[in-house]
């Protein structure tokens, strides 16, 4: 099979068994200079038999906002799927100063939106043919079910790994884990819509909700924290980042009662993020938090300096410590992760990197 056969193919089995738009079914393909990746997703949602159409965001610098136009289209009720494709130059921090407009397209719009809507930000051929685009969809459906199953119901975790992690989750009231491995809306907390990432593979918890930002004097999309205690060692990559991090500068990050009250590294390439994070809270006068825990799924995903693919390694934990226009995850290596029930069972479900379903 030649490398456009096989790539076909990939994104074929993505839209399908991931997004599985019904008869009938209008998809838009967000093409952020990605232009064969969102051709051939153009193409074969055709050859589907979906109605298919392609945006292009072609402005050369980072959008501090994504055009109202786009905005405009998502929220026509025109399309039940969307597919987003967003490629960046390598070395000049793009992928990492648009995440804001990213996450505010997500939460502001894709998820009050009916679509259920599959996010690629940064994705490459590489990844698509030989990476977590080339995974086993049935099987890791048949996995991620049992996954979901043992993760009904738990109230708190504690994760440890080799290289210092050691933090105690609680999960506040309400707030559920959910997968990537199916993009169907609408959301697990009664959103319209439903957002994933391609690759896709993990199972995560985290929510957003509003609140009021006095600086700005308006209601913002705000994570609800969940309840850390204690410190996340990141030892292999960062989102935002595209590096694998030394084991002897780690990003590490303290909290207390969910709130981030410490981040720092060694690695002076941390220093934008932190300086991202610390801009947010001046902003909005309000903390940074941890937003997300997640867990991957993908035995196709690799150890790569592309956090995207990263994250779904298959036993990996990863943490995401936000803020209204930032969402940064943190991916640890090696951990071990206890969960407990609401009804006083608990049980090991990650020993040392190894997920034990």
């Amino acid at each position: 099979m030649s490398n456009v056969s096989a790539l076909r193919e990939n994104i074929r089995k993505a839209i399908l068994y991931v997004l599985k738009p019904q008869k009938n079914s209008r998809i838009l393909i967000i093409n952020r200079t990605s232009n064969k990746l969102s051709d051939i997703a153009f193409e074969v949602s055709r050859e589907l038999g979906f109605d298919a159409k392609i945006f292009l965001l072609d402005k050369k610098e980072p959008y501090d906002h994504f055009p109202k136009s786009l905005l405009d289209e998502i929220k026509s009720k025109k399309y039940q799927r969307a597919i987003g494709f967003f490629s960046y130059p390598k070395g000049m921090g793009y992928e990492r100063i648009e995440t804001a407009a990213r996450v505010e397209m997500i939460n502001n719009t894709m998820v009050k939106t009916n679509i259920g809507y599959m996010h690629a930000p940064g994705i490459d051929m590489d990844m698509a043919l030989n990476g977590p685009l080339n995974c086993d969809y049935k099987k890791m459906s048949e996995n991620s079910k049992k996954l979901g199953n043992i993760l009904e119901n738990i109230k708190s975790m504690h994760v440890t790994s080799p290289s210092g992690t050691d933090v105690t989750i609680e999960i506040p009231k309400g707030l559920v884990f959910q997968t990537d491995c199916e993009i169907v809306p609408p959301g697990p907390y009664g959103d319209l819509g439903k957002v994933g990432n391609l690759p896709v593979g993990e199972w995560f918890i985290e929510k957003r909700h509003d609140v009021w930002s006095k600086t700005k004097k308006a209601n913002v999309s705000y994570p609800i924290k969940l309840v850390a205690n204690g410190t996340v060692v990141c030892d292999i990559c960062a989102g935002g980042l595209l590096k694998l991090l030394d084991k002897e500068k780690p990003i590490v990050v303290s909290f207390e009662n969910g709130v981030a009250t410490d981040f720092y590294s060694k690695d002076k390439d941390f220093e934008p993020l932190k300086e991202e994070w610390l801009r947010n809270e001046k902003e909005y006068n309000l903390p940074t938090v941890l937003e997300e825990v997640g867990i991957g799924l993908n035995d196709k995903a690799r150890r790569t300096p592309n956090l995207l693919e990263a994250e779904k390694i298959l036993g990996t934990v990863h943490f995401a410590p936000a803020n209204v226009r930032s969402h940064c995850d943190l991916l640890v290596d090696k951990p071990t992760m206890r969960i407990f029930y609401e009804n006083g069972n608990e049980r090991v479900l990650i020993e040392k990197g190894k997920l034990i379903l």
